[in-house]
């Protein structure tokens, strides 16, 4: 639950090394829509990149989903 929690207060999730070892994704949660399915937008690459670059992703992310989706 503290996975769950964590996401819920960050509003992203990172996954690390959870599919391929030193690949990952940040994915945010996409705006409910009407076809009744949760979908998430989300950035794969290199862990090692993912990190540098996770503040500036997660704000991209939401600036798309605010700009087309909102």
């Amino acid at each position: 639950m503290k996975i769950v929690n964590g996401i819920r207060r960050d509003g992203y999730m990172f996954s690390k090394h959870i599919v391929v070892q030193d690949a990952g994704v940040i994915a945010v949660l996409l705006p409910k829509r009407d076809f009744g399915r949760d979908l998430v937008l989300g950035v794969g690459g290199p862990v090692s990149r993912l990190e540098e670059r996770q503040d500036e992703i997660v704000a991209f992310i939401r600036e798309g989903i605010a700009r087309h989706l909102s």
